[in-house]
């Protein structure tokens, strides 16, 4: 999947920083958070990567898992979403025997970890840009925390650029909304974030290939750079950014 776009284009947009305005204005396009600038920088954006190819990790989670400011009470009220310590700390309480938490267990460790959760803290013990996206292109399902003040995070489109099937718990703030059991698995809160990773760790080849062919269609139609500029250009009035705080403010966050 390549990223990098160049356009010519005359036309006039208003931007907008309101992204998680409930009700999208005719003519309008939500330009999507995409993948970390680090990884732009450096040319690491996904490329093209077989979806019929076999995968060895069952659920792939990799960032700074450990930040004392994502257990944001605020992005919790605003969003009603359960925050990244949260899902964090609900891993390792329920699924601990299941975790491969270092990268020299995952490096050198079992060969598939199909039937584990790789979950791998960035600011600690993390892998290279180059290694990350090599790993996701080998995850069926990537686990998605939200980020510090907002639900969106990089990680989500990272995976699905790498045709992982995303589980999160703010499908409801993407742009369109994703579907659950269409291209998604989601959770709500404790009990519901329990049955969705054992649905993942416990689902057949052939509902992960439907669910990865729902992901790939929702990136190629509304994530994909290339289709986004080219909805810019023929349609958009508006364009909505997500801009972090600034946009949380629209919601009195």
């Amino acid at each position: 999947m390549k990223q990098a776009v160049s356009v010519t284009c005359d036309k006039v947009f208003e931007v907008g920083f309101d992204y998680y305005s409930t009700v999208p204005d005719e003519g309008g396009v939500f330009l999507p958070f995409g993948a970390h600038p680090a990884a732009r920088i450096r040319n690491l954006e996904p490329k093209d990567f077989d979806a019929s190819a076999r995968r060895t990790i069952g659920i792939f989670c990799a960032g700074n898992l450990s930040g004392a400011s994502y257990n944001n009470p605020s992005l919790i009220a605003t969003f009603n979403t359960p925050s990244r310590t949260q899902i964090i700390n609900w891993t390792a309480e329920m699924f601990s025997p299941r975790i491969v938490a270092t990268t020299s267990d995952f490096k050198t460790g079992l060969k598939d970890h199909l039937n584990h959760i790789v979950l791998l803290d960035q600011a600690t013990d993390g892998l290279s840009l180059g290694e990350y996206f090599s790993a996701l292109r080998d995850a069926e399902f990537v686990l998605c925390p939200p980020g510090v003040n907002h639900p969106h995070c990089h990680n989500i489109f990272e995976g699905m650029a790498c045709g992982c099937i995303p589980i999160l718990g703010y499908d409801n703030w993407m742009r369109p909304r994703l579907q659950n059991g269409i291209n998604c698995i989601t959770f709500s809160d404790k009990p519901s974030f329990a049955d969705a990773i054992l649905r993942a760790l416990r689902s057949t080849a052939g509902e992960r290939a439907r669910l990865r062919d729902g992901v790939i269609r929702y990136y190629d139609s509304f994530v994909r750079p290339n289709v986004v500029v080219e909805q810019m250009v023929a349609k958009a009035k508006r364009v909505r950014v997500l801009n972090e705080r600034h946009s949380v403010r629209y919601l009195g966050g």
